[in-house]
């Protein structure tokens, strides 16, 4: 009979109505799912690439001032007790980090001179005050070549000194590389190495 055109009211046939129809909220839904997926997607692959990069930046230094003491310095380097400590706060032209362990040749409480433990601050080599306040005085071990002056320190850490007792044997340095022998002898507050007076010769 041929294709006739149904109107709007046509009702569907049984076989029709089997076959699924999709509305337009099937049609929003789907897309709504898609576009979820595709976000879930993005921001997964954003995090994976930053969790890569964290770790990267995380094991760079921020500038060059980590690696200063590291960067040919090791010619001002002294050793003492395994702790390393620089004889100059500036290397290369720069100036080596602020607290860094440092020794300066400055006279003691003996007026000695010797190399004194401070921190580098701004290019130079800040020492700490010391503080007369040991409990005991350090005996000598018997045979013990003399001590060089009359003071030494019982606690490095907090600067406390003491002086041997006047009497002592000890070194006192006239020169650069000249020590002789000496006792040690009240001077003011302070306890001083004397140089033993030349015996004169017998008649």
């Amino acid at each position: 009979a041929g294709d006739q055109i149904r109107p709007e009211h046509y009702l569907r046939t049984p076989e029709e109505s089997k076959k699924p129809e999709h509305t337009f909220a099937d049609l929003r839904g789907f897309y709504i799912a898609e576009m979820t997926s595709c976000v879930a997607l993005t921001l997964l692959s954003s995090m994976i690439i930053l969790i890569g990069l964290i770790p990267a930046g995380m094991g760079r230094p921020h500038n060059n001032e980590d690696q200063r003491v590291d960067l040919g310095c090791e010619e001002l380097q002294t050793k003492i007790a395994h702790v390393i400590y620089y004889r100059k706060c500036r290397c290369n032209g720069e100036n080596l980090p602020t607290g860094t362990k440092c020794l300066k040749t400055e006279r003691g409480p003996d007026n000695e001179e010797s190399g004194r433990q401070g921190t580098c601050d701004n290019g130079d080599c800040v020492l700490r005050n010391v503080t007369r306040g040991c409990k005991e005085i350090r005996p000598i071990p018997p045979g013990s070549p003399p001590p060089y002056g009359c003071a030494f320190f019982c606690d490095s850490a907090k600067g406390l000194y003491e002086f041997f007792p006047v009497g002592t044997v000890c070194k006192h340095r006239k020169g650069p590389t000249e020590y002789v022998n000496g006792t040690c002898q009240n001077s003011g507050d302070a306890v001083i190495c004397s140089e033993n007076a030349p015996v004169a010769p017998a008649c």
